[in-house]
């Protein structure tokens, strides 16, 4: 994924490997089912960064994801807003 502007970007599709452009208004966040998969921070200070979905808390009225990053082993909280499956194509 290429970011264009603050609401565009440019994303790959999976099953034939196209290039298309999308406003942000069209996308959101997939979480993964599954703990211990693969996840990406997409707001805040650890933008970019992958890291694993060790569980998921509730925390008063919110669900949260409890995420270890691959870059230091360090463990934080996330709002599922912040988050996304991280799905990495071997073949590229």
């Amino acid at each position: 994924m290429d970011v264009i502007t603050k609401t565009e970007c440019v994303v790959q599709l999976m099953d034939n490997k196209k290039l298309v452009e999308a406003k942000q208004r069209y996308l959101e966040t997939v979480i993964p089912k599954e703990l211990q998969e693969k996840v990406m921070i997409v707001q805040g200070q650890n933008k970019g960064k992958i890291g694993t979905l060790m569980s998921k808390e509730k925390v008063g009225a919110e669900t949260v994801a409890v995420v270890q990053l691959q870059v230091d082993f360090s463990v934080s909280h996330y709002s599922l807003d912040s988050i996304c499956q991280f799905i990495q194509d071997r073949s590229m």
